[in-house]
This record gives structure tokens, C-alpha cells and sequence, in this order.
């Protein structure tokens, strides 16, 4: 959705804080370079997609979470 790729745009660009938990990275790997560079947790299937996306995947305990400057980040 053209909508949300905005708004994660426009939080990414102007540095408010992100949260994504499991499979929800995929939103943020939707928009071009919310990931590259960063630390984020995920689900380990999405691994290959935080990689692809220039992100480093950190494997986090299924309670914890992870913080990357902004981003917030869980299984």
C-alpha cells in the first residue's frame, strides 16, 4: 500500500521513532533504505530479506527487542 510505504517514508525521513515486530519488517524493507545499514530484529525467516535490503539481522530472545537509534525492533 502506497500509504503506508509513505508513512514510514515520512517517520524514517524525519527520524520519529519506528516499531516492528516479526514478519513486519517487510513494510519497512518496502521503502528503499529505512533498513540498509541498520540493526533489526525479526523473525529468522526474514533474514534473508533484512540482508537483501542492506540491514543486519540480529537474533534476538523471543521476549527481548532490539533498538537501532529509531527503530525499534522484535521477533
Amino acid at each position: 500500500d502506497k500509504r503506508v510505504q509513505a508513512l514510514v517514508r515520512h517517520f524514517h525521513e524525519t527520524g520519529k521513532p519506528i516499531f516492528t515486530i516479526c514478519h513486519g519488517v517487510q513494510i519497512l524493507i518496502a521503502v528503499d533504505g529505512v533498513v540498509r545499514g541498520r540493526e533489526v530484529a525479526a523473525l529468522q525467516y526474514c533474514e534473508p530479506e533484512v540482508t537483501l535490503a542492506g540491514g543486519i539481522y540480529i537474533d534476538v530472545a523471543p521476549t527481548g527487542a532490539h533498538v537501532h537509534g529509531n527503530l525499534v525492533s522484535a521477533k
